[in-house]
Order: structure tokens, then C-alpha cells, then sequence
């Protein structure tokens, strides 16, 4: 039989990974990004082929993928195809890598359904860029359990575990839970790294232990040790998407009247960090908020 066409939209530090990672299993899958250079990069590695415009990308296609920042972009991506009357493939299957708005996704859901007679599963991931490259994500998904089960074998060339979590916007809405508590926990192992570094404990042994104890998170076990000690700061995931996941987070908590104060601090700490280093600044960076306020840096030893 003959593989069916793929199509995937967004070629950034994730989705160039994760349309990788499909290219593999669906040779037929065809790429697009707004930047040329991407798609002709991605194209040359992965032998994928690339598209000139979203319209001629996603034609016909019976699976459309899409790895955007923000749930506006994916509209926007909509909202062409539309204007130009594409057409998708018959039963098509639209699956959302974008850690978006869970209320968007529902909207766009909706929307896929009437004009398009397509379904839309939302599959936040999270791995980051190293995960997607080996494949071993999670993925958190939304949908119909149809649309899942049909969307798996898609999901299963990047993610190692991926969850129903329930209807449209579910996956979305937990993502952005899941990394509102990643903010918390780097911004309260750094706290606590910077003050015991002041007691002149070592922040690299502290880290290691604290790991192999009831105190650890994937902040003391990856991303302090890995990229905040070793003053890289290259995990590869934006501060300004991380202050948008804070946002949706919060945003969700506030409209199902869930009273989040620890949540707000550490929102109000991320919106700091993002006043003081930049919407490029790598996410990680977060933990300079403790080093500044302590007055001390938290520093490998070697």
C-alpha cells in the first residue's frame, strides 16, 4: 500500500526534531517554516521534502503535524489555508505539538471539525530538544479517543509515553501545568543551591544528593546540574515561551476558581527573570534571579 502523505508545519529547536523523528517512519513527509533556510536544511538532513507556501504543503495530506510557539501561529496557519480553499485529505487527522492555550484549542478543534471534517489531537510534548532527537518524550494529548488511538503510530516516532488526558485542550492544559511547576521547582532549588553555596556547601554535591533524596525534582537531577552549574544556560527552550506556559497556567487555575499563590510568585519571578534577561534568554536563566538577589553564584567545581 502506499504510505500516506504527512505533513509537518514549524521547523524551530523541537519541530525540526520531531519531523526527524516522523521522516524516518513516513518518507513521503513534506516540511514547511517560514524561514526558507530551515526547510532547506531540514530537507537536506532528513531528505524530507520541502514546501514553498503552507497551502502546498499540507494538500492532500492525510496527517498534518504542526510545532508552533504559540496557539495564535497554528490560526494563522488555519486561517491561510482557508483563505486559499486547500483542501486535506478525506478523514484527515491534525495533531498540535504547540504547547498551546487550552481554550484556542478547543476553538481550533471546532473549527478543523466544520470546515474540514478533520480531527484535532493535541499533543504537547516534553523532553525537550535532547528528548526529541532520541525520541523518548512524553506526550500529553487532547482529543477524541478515536483521533488518538488513530494519531498513536504518528505520536509514537517521538514520544516513548504519550497520555489521553482527556477532550480537546486536555494536553495543552496539562502542559502548560507541567511546566508552571518546572518554574517553581528551578526557582526554589536555586533559592536553596544559592544559600547553602553561601554556607560554603557545594552546590554540585548538594545537587547529587539532594537527587537521591525526598527533596529532588527533575530541576536538582537535569537542569541545575546540567546547565546552570556548568554556566551554559543551554537547555534550548526560550524564557519567553516558559512565561507563556506560566501564563496559560495561571489563567487556567483562574477560570476554574483555584486559589494559586505559590503559583502567582513563582509567575511574578519568571516575569522578572524575562524584564531582566530577554524573551531569548534560555529558560534556565530563571535561576539568576536567586544568584543576583544572593549575591552569589551557583558554580561547578572542577
Amino acid at each position: 500500500a502506499r504510505s500516506p502523505k504527512l505533513a509537518f508545519i514549524g521547523l524551530g529547536a523541537m519541530g525540526s526534531r520531531l519531523a526527524g523523528r516522523v521522516a524516518r517512519a513516513y518518507p513521503l513527509l513534506t516540511v514547511f517554516d517560514r524561514d526558507p533556510a530551515r526547510v532547506e536544511a531540514h530537507s537536506k538532513e532528513f531528505k524530507t521534502k520541502g514546501a514553498l507556501d503552507v497551502c502546498s504543503a499540507v494538500d492532500s495530506a492525510s496527517v498534518v503535524l504542526t510545532c508552533l510557539q504559540r496557539s495564535s501561529n497554528v490560526e494563522e496557519v488555519l486561517a491561510e489555508l482557508d483563505e486559499a480553499k486547500a483542501t486535506l485529505g478525506p478523514g484527515a487527522l491534525w495533531i498540535d505539538c504547540t504547547s498551546g492555550d487550552p481554550m484556542h484549542t478547543r476553538a481550533l478543534g471546532k473549527r478543523l471539525q466544520e470546515t474540514h471534517n478533520c480531527e484535532l489531537v493535541d499533543c504537547a510534548v516534553s523532553g525537550g530538544p535532547a528528548g526529541a532527537q532520541k525520541g523518548t518524550l512524553a506526550a500529553m494529548c487532547g482529543g477524541e479517543p478515536s483521533a488518538f488511538e488513530q494519531a498513536s503510530e504518528v505520536i509514537g516516532t517521538f514520544a516513548q509515553h504519550a497520555e489521553l488526558m482527556g477532550p480537546s485542550g486536555s494536553g495543552h492544559a496539562t502542559k502548560a501545568v507541567n511546566n508552571a511547576m518546572m518554574a517553581a521547582h528551578i526557582l526554589i532549588a536555586s533559592e536553596a543551591l544559592v544559600g547553602l553555596t553561601k554556607a560554603g556547601i557545594c552546590p554540585e554535591a548538594a545537587t547529587k544528593v539532594i537527587s537521591k533524596s525526598s527533596g529532588r525534582s527533575w530541576a536538582t537531577q537535569q537542569r541545575i546540574p546540567d546547565h546552570v552549574l556548568t554556566r551554559t544556560f543551554d537547555y534550548g527552550f526560550a524564557l519567553d515561551l516558559l512565561a507563556k506556559d506560566v501564563d496559560t497556567c495561571a489563567g487556567l487555575m483562574t477560570s476554574v476558581d483555584m486559589p494559586t499563590p505559590l503559583l502567582s510568585k513563582a509567575q511574578e519571578t519568571v516575569r522578572l527573570a524575562l524584564k531582566e534577561y530577554g524573551p531569548d534568554a534560555d529558560h534556565v536563566e530563571i535561576a539568576k534571579v536567586a544568584e543576583k538577589a544572593g549575591g552569589k553564584k551557583m558554580e561547578k567545581l572542577e
